[in-house]
């Protein structure tokens, strides 16, 4: 299926031109304000068949199957920046990149050989959760932060940077954080859970065997340290200071910190949400 570039599900995904297409014709030649946008993009994701013209970009010459995987996946970033750029320069032409607030980000990377896996969904490591967040626009400084954010933070925040009020949710407001003003915003842990996974796994693996994997895997993150807990299994911790690509297994050795994680990934640590009496909605048959 790699080699012929045969997409893993039915659909074939629309190509990200076609996605810029319509989103500028519905912006139009003149302002829309305000208005609401969403672009999501396919490009890049698996199976990674950049449009003919941009299949040679980046290719390294004499490089084996796994390196020309990885260079058409850049190969695709580049692509999908090319018709980003459209939309940018469409904001400047209208007169609005000024005034509007632009997000980027995404819901997850590639494994691309990384920890023997291929795409995504089966793992939880830094190759597939850290993931860009680019913000620009009216209240938005010029500065990198570093802190832990998770993408439930968006929700509040933008609300915030668009004058809305937000109502309750699991995320945290980051505007003071961007700021400057409030720096215990940031999160001191990120977590989440790879819930059982009944794709092939296994046919993404790099050395074709079958391999036992866990039911689950639970993860929590700090800026310094990170614990994976599958289901069955045992911990992992690694360091990532040391250990950034997270290929040396701590745990035995820092027993106590494993301990500390392992208690704090059984406490819940969403906001509780007040409870909402239902609604009754009356639906049209349309």
């Amino acid at each position: 299926a790699w080699r012929a570039g045969a997409p893993f599900f039915p659909q074939q995904q629309v190509p990200a031109d076609d996605v810029l297409d319509r989103a500028l014709r519905w912006l139009g030649p003149g302002p829309k304000t305000p208005f609401f946008l969403f672009v999501h993009l396919y490009d890049p994701h698996s199976p990674y068949v950049p449009p003919a013209g941009h299949r040679q970009t980046f290719v390294t010459p004499g490089g084996d199957e796994m390196q020309r995987l990885r260079d058409l996946y850049d190969c695709e970033i580049y692509y999908a920046d090319l018709q980003l750029q459209r939309l940018w320069r469409a904001l400047e032409r209208q007169h609005l990149k000024d005034e509007t607030l632009v997000v980027f980000t995404s819901d997850h990377g590639e494994g691309l050989g990384d920890h023997q896996y291929l795409l995504h969904a089966g793992e939880v490591y830094d190759e597939q959760l850290h993931v860009p967040l680019l913000m620009w626009g009216p209240g938005v400084p010029k500065k990198k932060v570093n802190d832990l954010v998770d993408l439930t933070d968006l929700f509040p925040t933008v609300l915030q940077l668009l004058g809305l009020s937000a109502p309750p949710s699991e995320g945290n407001n980051l505007v003071r954080l961007l700021r400057g003003e409030n720096p215990t915003m940031a999160r001191a842990f990120a977590y989440g859970q790879r819930p059982p996974c009944k794709n092939l796994v296994r046919l993404y693996l790099l050395d074709g065997h079958d391999e036992v994997q866990p039911l689950e895997v639970r993860y929590l993150r700090s800026d310094k340290a990170k614990l994976l807990l599958p289901t069955p299994g045992k911990p992992l911790l690694f360091d990532l200071v040391a250990d950034p690509s997270e290929t040396r297994d701590v745990s035995a050795q820092q027993p106590q910190l494993t301990r500390q994680y392992l208690g704090l990934l059984e406490r819940p640590f969403e906001k509780p949400l007040p409870a909402l009496a239902p609604v009754s909605r009356a639906l049209s048959p349309e």
